[in-house]
C-alpha cells in the first residue's frame, strides 16, 4: 500500500532537488555570461586571440612555431616573424625587414619592458607591431604569439 506521508515527504524532496538544479543552472549561465578578456579566455584550446586576433581597429596577427633546434628564444623570433607576415599580409604588403626595439625601464626593483618591431615593406611603407601575449600550447609545446600593429 502506499503511504502517503511517505509520498509528501519525497515529493518535498524532489522540488527541493528541482529548486537546486534551477538555481544552479542559472548561476551558470550568470557567470559565463560575465566578460572575460581576449588574454584569459581559452576556446577551443587555444587562447581566444587565436581565433580574433584584431583588436578594435588595430589590425592583430598570430604566429606560431614549434620547439626550435636553437632553443625558446629561435622559437620565439620564428613566431613573432610569422605574426608580423599575418599582419602584412593582411594590410597587402609584404615583409622586407624586421628590426626589434627593446625598451627596459627600472623603477625601484620593478621592470618593465616593451618590445617593438618596426617592419619594412617591400613598398616603402613601414609597419610597426607590438607583441601582446605568448602561449605554449602545453600539449605540443607550439608557441602562439599575439602581435597587433601599433598606430
Amino acid at each position: 500500500m502506499l503511504d502517503i506521508p511517505m509520498l509528501n515527504k519525497l515529493s518535498a524532496v524532489i522540488k527541493y532537488n528541482l529548486v537546486f538544479l534551477a538555481f544552479l543552472a542559472i548561476f551558470s549561465l550568470l557567470s559565463t555570461a560575465c566578460a572575460v578578456s581576449k588574454t584569459d579566455a581559452i576556446v577551443n584550446n587555444k587562447p581566444a586571440w587565436f581565433w580574433e586576433p584584431n583588436d578594435g581597429e588595430l589590425i592583430g596577427g598570430v604566429g606560431d612555431a614549434g620547439t626550435h633546434v636553437d632553443g625558446i628564444a629561435a622559437q620565439r623570433q620564428l613566431a613573432v616573424y610569422r605574426a608580423i607576415e599575418d599582419i602584412a599580409r593582411q594590410k597587402g604588403v609584404t615583409v622586407n625587414s624586421v628590426q626589434t626595439l627593446q625598451q627596459y625601464s627600472t623603477e625601484t626593483s620593478s621592470s618593465s619592458s616593451l618590445e617593438l618591431y618596426s617592419v619594412q615593406t617591400v613598398s616603402g611603407a613601414t609597419v610597426t607591431a607590438r607583441v601582446r601575449e605568448f602561449w605554449i600550447d602545453p600539449q605540443t609545446k607550439r608557441l602562439l604569439v599575439w602581435v597587433t600593429e601599433v598606430k
